[in-house]
């Protein structure tokens, strides 16, 4: 909907202010995770709880922060290598080409799914919101920044915007997540709605 560039596009203005937009709200919840409200994110029903983490040291902060950056660096280079095949196989059997970034978002999210649904199953439902919002605000607040910048480097025009039905999906998720982050528990009902908002997505992107 912005008028400053022409198609899905952002002037070099937006695309610095929508990254920096997505490193505070990815700050925003690490901030509330571990510092502000961690007691929104623990199980009222467990039989114990967890002891806080100390502080890191300076050095332990640096490392941190090397190894996240090494990580989104082979995150994106993955995306880019299974990327062409992908493309093949989706041309080849007539697909829209939207099913790339769905295919190349699940193989990049995968071990955190995998890790909440092993959660869920076990009737911990909370680990299971805990991995799976953390694993996507992680996805969103830092690879949009990191796209940015590399698109800038290899001068390749960026494409962020979705159309209707991606915009109504996502006010569906943002109303259903506050619903579940204010309740300050998940319950099993509140997981089935997040599990139907992202199968209505799935169907919707293989049958537009």
């Amino acid at each position: 909907f912005t008028t400053g560039s022409a198609g899905p596009t952002l002037t070099p203005a937006q695309l610095v202010f929508v990254s920096l937009a997505s490193i505070i709200v990815y700050g925003l919840f690490l901030y509330v995770l571990t510092v502000r409200n961690r007691e929104h994110f623990e199980d009222p029903d467990a039989t114990f709880s967890m002891p806080y983490a100390k502080i890191p040291i300076k050095k332990d902060f640096k490392r941190s922060v090397t190894l996240l950056l090494i990580a989104l660096i082979a995150i994106i280079g993955l995306a880019k290598v299974i990327s062409p095949s992908v493309k093949g196989v989706v041309i080849a059997a007539g697909l829209p080409l939207f099913i790339v970034a769905v295919v190349v978002a699940l193989v990049v999210l995968a071990p955190e799914s995998l890790a909440a649904v092993r959660s869920a199953k076990r009737g911990d439902l909370q680990t299971s919101f805990n991995l799976a919002y953390g694993s996507a605000l992680a996805s969103i607040g830092l690879t949009i920044p990191a796209l940015a910048i590399v698109s800038n480097i290899i001068d390749i025009e960026l494409h962020l915007g979705l159309n209707s039905v991606e915009l109504v999906l996502l006010a569906l998720t943002f109303v259903v997540s506050v619903v579940t982050v204010s309740s300050h528990r998940v319950t099993f009902f509140q997981g089935g709605l997040h599990l139907v908002i992202f199968f209505s997505f799935l169907f919707l992107a293989f049958a537009p």
